[in-house]
């Protein structure tokens, strides 16, 4: 049984239909999940400091470039004259 084909609304867009167990979608890959490195129920404590570090030390770096940016398109408003 195939699905039933789609005619074109009034305004001339398609109407959706739900996909089939027929439709050819590119399949999404598997993805092999971690498993712990210890055995232990307790988290790796260093492990969660360096992420949280990197963190950290990224948001502080995308801040600066945000700063420098605001900074930059000051000194150059400062510098258009109020003739508009």
């Amino acid at each position: 049984m195939s699905a039933p084909k789609t005619k074109p609304a009034a305004n001339g867009t398609k109407k959706l239909r739900a996909p089939t167990a027929t439709d050819n979608y590119a399949s999404v890959p598997n993805v092999p999940v971690k498993a712990p490195a210890s055995s232990s129920a307790k988290p790796d404590r260093a492990a969660y400091d360096a992420e949280q570090q990197r963190i950290k030390n990224e948001i502080d770096l995308l801040q600066e470039k945000l700063v420098r940016g605001v900074l930059h398109l000051c000194f150059l408003t400062a510098l258009i004259p109020n003739n508009a």
